[in-house]
């Protein structure tokens, strides 16, 4: 009698470590699903050209143009361009990058933005 008692119980047991392991298994596989959809919109996520509002934008273009705003400029006379357009070394700056360009010219952009003075940058990039 004590034994099938035992093994009733230890049978019990089982069935039940059983439904916990299915169900860890389970919330494992829902993790891995929601981290790769997460993974996979968070990775191509390059966004059309939004201009923001409480900075001055500085665009390069994909054929390697710079642009302030709507202008032109040229990127050898880069902080002569944005003092005589009335932006300090205080101002905000984005710099939108096509995502098209050579991680080179970003940077080299970007070293000479800081090299000259200006501190305040963020640094977006876009699909044209």
């Amino acid at each position: 009698m004590f034994q099938l008692l035992l093994d009733s119980a230890a049978g019990s047991s089982y069935v039940t470590v059983m439904r916990i392991q299915r169900n860890i298994i389970g919330m494992l596989c829902l993790l891995l699903f929601l981290l790769s959809t997460v993974c996979f919109s968070g990775c191509s996520s390059t966004k059309p050209l939004t201009l923001r509002r409480y900075s001055k934008n500085i665009i390069v273009r994909k054929d390697r143009t710079i642009f302030l705003e709507q202008e032109q400029i040229d990127f050898k006379n880069l902080k002569h361009e944005l003092v005589t357009r009335l932006i300090g070394t205080s101002t905000p700056i984005t710099i939108h990058f096509s995502k098209d360009i050579p991680q080179s010219l970003a940077d080299k952009l970007v070293g000479k933005l800081r090299q000259e003075g200006f501190k305040e940058l963020e640094i977006v990039d876009f699909r044209e």
